[in-house]
């Protein structure tokens, strides 16, 4: 029961590749790296990085594109130069540093489309600690049928203040009703509001 490595090619409607495979002499494969061209672009090469699963499948987990450079993570068309994705869920992009007591910066991208209210698709989120202990968010939300596109402030998980898409700005507020809300009117401090004429009013 040998560690191999061998090369395998293959010539397909999609793919003409070279690879060199890591496998066992049972022939389980374990992973692969396969170089070759696309049929739909053949003057263009490109890289291809797979690994097997618990089925002995080996699948594709990140490409490099030779005509554009550019690469991706979860996606076999990559449109930028960096194109992270999942097959569903949410999809993740972190940045940090393996002191005891880590700086985090992550990126998030998901979405529960088909719903009247708001629903989050994107977050930056600054942390430490493993993000149990977040210090600071700034999250996009795309509205429904009822409600407003949105650009939302968080520090520590509580929302402080919000734009939204009809210009309203919100401090304290998470449905701002004016151009300007501070407080909001179920706030015992009061609320102070600015319309759309300059007036004033304060509750």
């Amino acid at each position: 029961d040998k560690d191999l490595i061998k090369l395998e090619g293959a010539i397909s409607a999609d793919e003409d590749w070279l690879g060199i495979v890591w496998r066992k002499t049972d022939s389980r494969r374990y992973a692969r790296i396969a170089g070759g061209s696309h049929t739909y672009a053949p003057d263009y090469g490109m890289i291809k990085f797979e690994v097997s699963d618990s089925s002995d499948t080996l699948v594709e987990k990140m490409r490099i594109e030779g005509n554009s450079g550019n690469v991706g993570i979860g996606v076999t068309s990559p449109e930028r130069k960096l194109h992270v994705t999942e097959a569903s869920g949410v999809t993740y992009v972190r940045l940090g540093n393996a002191l005891s007591d880590p700086a985090v910066l992550e990126f998030e991208a998901a979405r529960s489309p088909g719903s009247s209210a708001q629903q989050s698709v994107g977050e930056i989120r600054w942390s430490n600690d493993n993000f149990s202990n977040e210090v600071a968010s700034i999250v996009a939300y795309k509205g429904g049928s009822s409600v407003d596109d949105a650009l939302a402030v968080d520090f520590n998980g509580t929302e402080k203040f919000r734009i939204e898409s009809d210009g309203k700005v919100g401090i304290g507020d998470t449905s701002p009703q004016s151009l300007l809300d501070i407080g909001g009117a179920t706030h015992d401090y009061g609320a102070l509001a600015v319309n759309a004429t300059g007036s004033l009013s304060i509750a």
